[in-house]
């Protein structure tokens, strides 16, 4: 730990945000929630949408891309050779 009691890596971490990432950016979601509270949105406007949200997880991709396309199709996922023509 140095002498502020923040680790070298920390020290980097919060220098390279601060570059990164400037004090007057834009921030989305306090943009988007300063924007509906400006129009009057409330909690209640948003309810149709959690009633009509697909709740189940999302499926994973099962694409693979690969030269060596056996391992893969062996257990059902579906590949594509982009070295063949």
């Amino acid at each position: 730990m140095g002498v502020n009691e923040s680790s070298t890596e920390a020290e980097v971490r919060a220098i390279l945000e601060n570059a990164e990432r400037p004090a007057e950016r834009i921030r989305m979601g306090d943009a988007l929630a300063a924007l509906g509270r400006k129009i009057g949105l409330k909690d209640e406007d948003f309810a149709v949408f959690e009633q009509a949200r697909d709740k189940k997880p999302a499926e994973p991709v099962r694409l693979v891309a690969s030269r060596d396309t056996g391992p893969y199709q062996a257990p059902g996922l579906q590949v594509i050779n982009p070295w063949e023509t």
